[in-house]
């Protein structure tokens, strides 16, 4: 199904400039409907379509980004062969002909769109806004200059784009999803059953029968690949970062003592004041109120009503000190004793009296319960350099041949080493090998690798960089039966014990088929029947596996039926009690989103026909001998 093209359309500058990488998803098409022409056409044309022409230096710009975008998410460089078995060439011929048919048919009929329109296109794409929210000319060259763009292109471009998306949204805009086909969705998605059920386990399966040598060959034979080893890699793993690096760089007490002083506020909270501010027009109004109180002729609170005051209006609530505007009043208020109304305050907008009803006292950890912590930040911060003057030297190197063992040995780095790891990060045993710095990103790269050759460095941000090296391969090998025996025989007993448990769990579900209640089948195997909690399809359950809910959802109401538990051995027999569908209730967002989703399908069902449709109309031909030389085929 072709991925919206009418959102792609939307997508603006991140999307002309990152356009290979949007041609991944979009489906290939299962007809084309274009002809190869090897004849008629420009040097510099790759393919034609009506009066539009695809250029080679169009289609050699998108078809090279996409090769780089494969080479760094790989690890290693695509060549021309990988490149065609991956389908990019034909990924990028397939979008550029998409579009390139919808531009022509465009011309044909004469669509277009305004300049002032193209403008207040532009000047309100969110792509296309400063930092602060506000489009910005200057801002929007920066970007331009980024990408390697002119205006006069990024006119042009938006042009096409919201010309396609006119013609698109005449032929597929407006789509509506029939009623049936919500009714039919609604009941999948609504529906909720109920089961009766009982669990069969390995009690039930009676005493399992001693396998015989017999037995155990001709399982293991029909499982080798079961019991092969995994393929095992010894690597070589030179951290350069400040952690490995930590003996190298000296940090005294006294240095950190002078951060932990510079930094105080940051390890503590600082003091926090609650307090009343009422404000009056001169500092005569003020010291009388502040009097009327002290004497005890009123309150605080009844100054402020006989003001029209709301306590809410004079309320600051948890405030430090930094977070008062006015510097005057906030060295009174974190002056003032709790409970205590101050003498007037003659501030930068008024003169006010001032209330604190609650102290909050700064709290600060004490120096030796972040040494640890400042000392590893000041550790950091002097590694940079050092950093960076070993990586500079590890490169050179590298560069001359050296191996990652003499590297580390020569500029005193610790080497890390892994001496066997399997993909999943077991060791010969099967155990797991423990954590190590970049072990997720490692162990992919490691195993991609090439013994004795030099990789990229996996990088860990701002931490630093991992180098690596695979210093020796163990391949994967067929053991004997002799080396598994055991675990043979364990798989063996496992898959009869299976076996058993199927066919006595088929032969319950007959009896209740037949017509036996089945609270009688499960007494009679000394079991109790339990009802489950109402469920949909889409259930996660600690008692039904997913494969389980759906076997539950084909048995038809009062049927019974059978399925693995969810430890894959026992057994869980099983009766359908209730089938209900809840009433289809139009403002539910849930459907409104899948009615929206199948929309979208729609919609691009349409588009899809209709730019088959159009290429055979209209006529594409491609110039086979300009794509060869692209893409290196010659």
């Amino acid at each position: 199904m072709l991925t919206s093209m009418r959102t792609a359309f939307e997508k603006g500058i991140l999307r002309i400039v990152l356009f290979a990488l949007m041609a991944l998803l979009i489906a290939s098409f299962a007809v084309w409907g274009i002809a190869d022409v090897f004849r008629g056409f420009g040097a510099q044309t790759v393919a034609t379509i009506g009066k539009t022409e695809i250029s080679v230096e169009q289609f050699r710009e998108i078809y090279n980004r996409q090769i780089q975008a494969y080479s760094r998410q790989l690890n290693q460089p695509v060549t021309p062969d990988l490149a065609r078995v991956l389908g990019i060439e034909q990924r990028i011929l397939q979008n550029l002909v998409q579009e390139s048919t919808l531009d022509e048919r465009a011309r044909q009929m004469d669509l277009g769109i305004s300049d002032p329109a193209i403008a207040r296109r532009i000047s309100e794409n969110p792509q296309f806004r400063a930092p602060n929210g506000q489009f910005d000319q200057q801002y929007l060259q920066l970007l331009l200059r980024q990408f390697g763009m002119t205006e006069q292109m990024l006119v042009v471009s938006e042009r096409r784009i919201a010309t396609r998306a006119q013609l698109i949204d005449a032929v597929s805009g407006g789509i509506a999803v029939p009623q049936t086909f919500v009714e039919l969705v609604h009941r999948f998605v609504g529906e909720k059953r109920v089961v009766e059920y009982f669990t069969l386990g390995a009690p039930s399966a009676g005493e399992l029968p001693d396998p015989t040598p017999e037995d155990l060959a001709k399982f293991f034979e029909a499982r080798k690949a079961e019991f092969k080893t995994q393929e095992l890699r010894k690597i070589l793993i030179m951290p350069l970062t400040a952690e490995a690096l930590a003996g190298k760089i000296q940090v005294s007490d006294d240095e950190i003592k002078t951060r932990y002083e510079r930094d105080l506020a940051k390890y503590g909270t600082p003091e926090r004041r609650t307090f009343l501010q009422l404000s009056f027009p001169t500092l005569d109004e003020a010291q009388a109120a502040r009097q009327r109180i002290t004497s005890g002729q009123a309150t605080f609170q009844q100054i402020a009503e006989e003001r029209k005051v709301t306590e809410r209006d004079m309320l600051f609530a948890q405030a430090t000190k930094a977070s008062l505007l006015d510097k005057t009043i906030a060295e009174a208020v974190f002056a003032a004793t709790e409970n205590a109304v101050t003498e007037p305050v003659k501030g930068a907008l008024s003169t006010a009296l001032v209330l604190v009803t609650k102290i909050e006292p700064a709290t600060v950890k004490p120096l030796a319960e972040v040494s640890a912590d400042i000392r590893k930040e000041l550790t950091a911060e002097k590694s940079r350099p050092v950093l960076t003057d070993l990586n500079v030297k590890i490169e050179d190197e590298r560069a001359g041949g050296t191996r990652l063992a003499e590297i580390a040995k020569k500029l005193d780095i610790p080497l890390v080493t892994i001496e066997a790891v399997d993909r999943e990060g077991r060791d010969a045993g099967g155990l797991p090998v423990g954590e190590f710095a970049g072990k997720g990103e490692i162990l992919p790269a490691a195993f991609r690798a090439s013994e004795g050759t030099d990789n990229p460095p996996v990088t860990l941000g701002a931490e630093g960089l991992l180098f690596y090296e695979v210093a020796g391969i163990t391949p994967s090998r067929e053991r004997t039966l002799d080396e598994v025996k055991a675990d043979v025989e364990t798989k063996w007993r496992e898959a009869k014990l299976k076996e058993l448990l199927s066919a006595k769990a088929e032969a319950l579900v007959a009896k209740i088929k037949a017509g036996t209640a089945i609270g009688t089948v499960a007494s009679e195997e000394g079991l109790v029947v339990q009802v489950s909690d109402p469920f949909s399809r889409d259930v996660t359950s600690p008692t039904f596996s997913a494969d389980a809910v759906t076997q539950m959802f084909r048995t038809p109401k009062d049927g019974a039926g059978q399925v693995a538990a969810t430890d894959g051995i026992d057994r869980i027999v099983y009766r359908v009690t209730t089938s209900e569908v809840p009433p289809i209730n139009p403002a539910d967002p849930g459907l409104k989103t899948l009615i929206d989703r199948f929309k979208t399908d729609f919609s691009n069902d349409i588009t899809t026909t209709y730019v088959r449709q159009l290429e055979q109309e209209i006529g594409v031909t491609l110039n086979r001998e300009a794509i060869r030389q692209v893409t290196g085929a010659n």
